[in-house]
């Protein structure tokens, strides 16, 4: 999902660069509406973005699903010292119960100003659970491209990019054609920043 506001104060992107974005699949599914839901297995999931900000400082935020800020699950600053794709890795998150949904934002704050319209991309967080028979057949595989096809073929997005780049750069083309075929044309190319 690309960014939302521009605040003048703001550095300027040059033209042609893609804005703040999320890496999320362009196809969602059907029973959603039209909201970008990112879907994980997990209690501690990975967001992973794009930043075409050569430094700065990001503020991410996971929220119920009512967005109520007050009830922030988790909240982090993350500083970010040059244009790429960087990754969000949440600790484990007991209140991130299966089969619910939760809003995820993440802002790039150019001014303290509170009235300011800052950079913003969000979307939700669906943590999706296993059935007995993808549990059977994920005990099945044994390599990555195993669990690689596994996740493509369940829409299980987080752990999808997780997997492949934890063979990152040898995985690099599987990386750039999964960005690809998502929607994800105009970044699937961007560098992937070092994790801090």
């Amino acid at each position: 999902m690309p960014a939302t506001g521009r605040d003048p104060s703001c550095p300027a992107i040059p033209v042609g660069t893609p804005d703040i974005t999320s890496l999320i699949p362009a196809i969602m599914p059907s029973d959603k509406s039209e909201d970008s839901f990112i879907v994980t297995l997990s209690q501690s999931p990975t967001f992973r973005f794009y930043s075409p900000y050569r430094q700065g400082i990001y503020r991410f935020r996971l929220l119920p699903e009512n967005k109520d800020v007050s009830k922030a699950m988790y909240q982090k600053d993350i500083p970010v010292a040059s244009t790429g794709i960087f990754t969000v890795s949440l600790p484990v998150i007991k209140a991130l119960k299966t089969k619910e949904n939760y809003f995820w934002e993440l802002e790039y704050i150019c001014t303290k100003d509170p009235k300011a319209s800052n950079p913003i991309v969000f979307g939700y967080l669906y943590r999706d659970q296993l059935t007995t028979s993808q549990k059977q057949e994920f005990s099945r595989t044994k390599t990555s491209t195993q669990r690689i096809d596994f996740y493509r073929k369940n829409g299980i997005w987080v752990e999808l990019l997780d997997e492949i780049t934890k063979a990152y750069p040898q995985s690099k083309t599987i990386w750039q054609q999964t960005l690809d075929a998502e929607g994800l044309q105009s970044i699937s190319k961007q560098p992937l920043l070092p994790t801090k």
